[in-house]
């Protein structure tokens, strides 16, 4: 895993970006092994991966973040952990985490009937701290997903920062669960949109 690593890390001024999850599947595929083979290697990689990451000096709430979001794409490990690292200290980032950690908390509480009803009427979003937190969704869900797509982890940070203080505000001043059932299902929906936004980069709750 060293080996594969630093390889992967110093080809070339670009490194080399290569998905050992498909080598692994093929390797298993010619090797005519159970399909656990395969979990068991890529698991093993993945902590020799965070090892070798913790070892270069980050942290381990972001090295974890990263492995789990992209640890089978080595050189997209390292370039997502650089550009979150460069802002784990800043004020919004920790804030963000939080948030994350509390969205996820609430919506896990739901029954399935509860989430079944859930949707967003914009028409009834009366107070500013939700429409600005609706607004702010709405100019960076589709950025991080595109930033994704592109592998371009500082374009990721940077919309998140954006989002960061709208959500902080929308818990400062909302009560989620409110008594009146179309103001907290209006609050569950914004607070949904949020939680697929983070789960787009990876499991938040690996910051702790």
């Amino acid at each position: 895993a060293r080996c594969i690593n630093e390889i992967v890390w110093g080809f070339g001024e670009g490194g080399m970006d290569i998905d050992l999850g498909r080598l692994f599947a093929e390797g298993v595929r010619l090797l005519d092994a159970d399909e656990a083979v395969m979990k068991k290697v890529a698991e093993f990689y993945r902590q020799r991966l965070h090892n070798q990451l913790r070892e270069r000096g980050y942290g381990h709430g972001t090295t974890s973040l990263a492995v789990e979001s992209m640890g089978m794409r080595p050189l997209q490990a390292l370039r997502m952990l650089q550009a979150f690292d460069e802002v784990s200290a800043a004020a919004w980032f920790s804030s963000l985490v939080q948030s994350a950690i509390r969205v996820a908390n609430i919506l896990g509480k739901l029954s399935d009937e509860d989430r079944a009803t859930i949707a967003l009427d914009e028409s009834k979003l009366s107070l500013e701290a939700e429409r600005n937190l609706k607004n702010a969704l709405d100019r960076q869900s589709d950025a991080v997903r595109e930033a994704i797509d592109r592998l371009d982890w500082k374009a990721v940070c940077e919309a998140l920062s954006d989002l960061s203080p709208a959500i902080s505000d929308f818990f400062e001043n909302v009560m989620v669960m409110d008594e009146d059932p179309t103001a907290r299902n209006n609050r569950l929906a914004l607070l949904t949109r949020c939680k697929a936004l983070f789960d787009s980069i990876g499991d938040f709750s690996l910051m702790k």
